[in-house]
């Protein structure tokens, strides 16, 4: 069971979410594996207000979510080859909007998974699942933003994904690559255009490849990582103002490296390199970090690290921050931070 309460209080602008939340669930023994079986639920609400003595910019409201929810997931061990994953869930939900219209609905969710090893080397993973997304509840502070919200035709939302994906394994050379897809549609989202049509709904799809290449050796490893998402909402290339619903990607590197020469020291180093993404309107940057690591061999819960981040001082907007790429003048994307020198200290006890 759990509680929580936020609450924010901003100038004449207030708003509080309140969610109560619990999980009953058990674990059955199978000869191959598992099985676990229960039920959950949540009672969410967001409420808020702006006080202001200009007509427009007071407003107010409250809206409710509420779910319940029955779901098992098995997990077995088919063979020494054949690992599997699948389960479902359904649910029932009941929405209640600022201006008293309710809506109710309910959905089944379902997804499998497996790992098969092809060989010594050589492992194929592969998943699919389909998602009942239900009602969203809208940000508190801004409810009837501007104008009441017009609750008609208010849909819940379903997503469909899947992932394919290969592991290369063979002692010190590890390599491992997916490809992924989502979709999602008919999504709400809890931020409505300006003029109140809450039930303003998108199609937000998700396609790319994640994969890594990695090195071990006795002192120390090094890996790149390299990711590309292409995001997209009703077949376009997502903003980075579209804050409930996605993020523009494109292509992402990352390396990592460590070594260990002895006595407690670790040297490393890790970089994030971004090409340009024109579609998205982003630039291009690259980050290098270094670092130097000591555990004193004789009291092995010390851990003091020096942190050179950012090492050529790149002035850059990471690609995950909110309103990279933006050109509307009107939100302002936030720098990373600059060249950094941290030095701490780490005792565990």
């Amino acid at each position: 069971m759990a509680y929580n309460e936020q609450e924010i209080d901003a100038g004449d602008g207030w708003g509080e979410n309140t969610s109560l939340s619990g999980t009953f669930k058990n674990t059955f023994q199978l000869n191959n594996g598992t099985v676990s079986a229960g039920l959950d639920f949540f009672d969410e609400k967001a409420a808020g207000r702006t006080a202001s003595s200009v007509t427009p910019l007071a407003f107010g409201g409250t809206e409710k979510n509420r779910n319940i929810g029955v779901f098992a997931q098995v997990r077995q061990d088919l063979s020494s080859r054949a690992s599997v994953s699948y389960g479902a869930r359904f649910d029932f939900q009941n929405f209640t909007g600022a201006d008293g219209s309710k809506f109710d609905d309910s959905g089944l969710s379902a997804n499998a998974a497996i790992d098969y090893v092809l060989s010594d080397f050589w492992t194929l993973n592969a998943g699919i699942a389909s998602t009942f997304g239900g009602y969203e509840l809208g940000e508190a502070t801004i409810i009837n933003f501007f104008a009441p919200w017009e609750y008609t035709g208010l849909d819940t939302s379903r997503s469909n994904s899947a992932r394919l994906g290969l592991r290369f394994d063979n002692g010190p050379w590890v390599a491992n690559g997916a490809l992924f897809y989502t979709e999602i549609n008919d999504y709400v989202s809890g931020f409505p255009p300006r003029g109140g049509t809450r039930a303003t709904a998108s199609d937000i799809t998700t396609r790319g490849f994640d994969g890594s290449l990695a090195y071990h050796w006795g002192e120390g490893f090094a890996r790149l990582n390299y990711t590309y998402a292409d995001v997209e909402e009703d077949g376009a290339t997502i903003g980075s103002t579209a804050y409930y619903r996605g993020r523009p990607m494109g292509h992402i590197v990352a390396l990592e490296s460590a070594w260990q020469p002895g006595s407690g020291w670790t040297l490393g180093g890790t970089a994030e390199i971004a090409p340009e993404y024109k579609d998205a309107n982003m630039g291009s940057y690259s980050v290098w970090n270094v670092y130097a690591e000591y555990v004193p061999p004789n009291m092995d819960n010390l851990r003091v690290r020096l942190d050179l981040r950012n090492l050529f001082d790149e002035t850059f907007v990471a690609r995950a921050n909110d309103s990279a790429g933006d050109t509307s003048g009107r939100p302002i994307p936030m720098n990373e931070p600059g060249r950094t020198i941290a030095l701490t200290a780490t005792l565990t006890f």
